[in-house]
C-alpha cells in the first residue's frame, strides 16, 4: 500500500457554473510509510507538495490498513470492502486478468452514475486492472511495478483501451503526471474525479535523474527495527505470515 492524498481540484478549463459538484482529485503512493513525509516530523525527507495538502485539509493521524500489500489496498481502496469481499487477498500473478467481482461497485463507477467523468493514471495493480469498468480516460499499468525509465501502459477514452505501449527514455511518474495534466487541463463538461497512483517509491526505488544528488552528503541513520529477527513474523496476523508479497 503506501500513502493517500485527496483534495478537491479546478482546472483552467473546468468553470464553476458547469461544475456545482466539487472536482475530486486522488494521489495515491506506492509503498509510503506514514512518517515519511515531513509534515509528520520526518527529519530527512523533503515533501513540500504532501506537506501543503495535509496543512491545508484534513490529514488523519490515527488511521490504518489491514491488508499493506499492493492489490489488496488498492481493491479496498475502489470499493471500501475488506480483502475477503473483494477477493484481493494478495499479489500473486495469477490474478492479474481475473476481475474484480461484477456485482461489487468501484467508487468510480458511483460517480460515473451521478455525471462525473473519471479517469485513472499510472500504477493501477488490482486484478485486471479494472479495465472492465468505465473509465473517461486511462492510462495504466497492472502490475508490482513498471520499468522506471521505460514504462509500458495501457491508455484509452471512453471505455476503449488500448494495447501495452512502452514509453523510451521518459520517467514513470514524470509520465503520468504529464498525461493527468494534460487530461485535466481538457474542456470538461462535467465535474471530474481523478486518480494519480503513482508507483514511487516502489522497490527498485529508482529516482528521476534530475534528482539524483537530492541526499548526497545527508547522513540517514540505521533504523532501530534494522537487525530484527522476523523469522515467523512473530506477532503479525496469520494473513500477514502466509502472504506471497510482504
Amino acid at each position: 500500500a503506501g500513502t493517500m492524498l485527496t483534495s478537491s481540484v479546478s482546472g483552467a478549463a473546468i468553470t464553476q457554473a458547469r461544475t456545482k459538484q466539487p472536482n475530486l482529485l486522488f494521489i495515491y503512493t506506492e509503498g509510503q510509510r506514514a512518517d515519511a513525509v515531513g509534515i509528520a516530523g520526518n527529519p530527512l525527507l523533503k515533501t513540500p507538495n504532501q506537506d501543503r495538502i495535509g496543512r491545508e485539509g484534513v490529514r488523519f493521524t490515527n488511521s490504518f490498513c489491514t491488508n499493506a500489500l499492493c492489490a489488496p489496498a488498492r481493491a479496498t481502496a475502489l470499493t471500501g470492502l475488506y480483502s475477503k469481499t473483494t477477493g484481493a487477498r494478495s499479489n500473486p500473478n495469477h490474478h492479474s486478468n481475473q476481475p474484480l467481482p461484477s456485482d461489487i461497485p468501484i467508487f468510480t463507477d458511483l460517480l460515473h452514475e451521478a455525471g462525473y467523468e473519471v479517469a485513472i493514471f499510472g500504477k493501477v495493480h488490482v486484478q485486471n486492472g479494472v479495465r472492465d469498468r468505465y473509465w473517461d480516460y486511462y492510462f495504466g499499468f497492472n502490475a508490482a511495478v513498471t520499468n522506471y525509465y521505460y514504462p509500458t501502459f495501457r491508455e484509452g477514452r471512453k471505455g476503449v483501451i488500448g494495447e501495452p505501449v512502452t514509453y523510451k527514455n521518459r520517467y514513470a511518474d514524470d509520465l503520468v503526471t504529464d498525461k493527468a495534466l494534460a487530461w485535466l487541463n481538457e474542456e470538461h463538461e462535467k465535474p471530474i474525479c481523478l486518480l494519480v497512483w503513482y508507483q514511487t517509491p516502489h522497490a527498485p526505488f529508482y529516482r528521476p535523474r534530475r534528482l539524483l544528488d537530492l541526499y548526497n552528503g545527508v547522513p540517514i541513520p540505521k533504523p532501530a527495527t534494522f537487525d530484527d529477527d522476523l523469522k515467523g513474523y512473530p506477532g503479525k496476523p496469520r494473513g500477514f505470515a502466509n502472504a506471497h508479497n510482504k
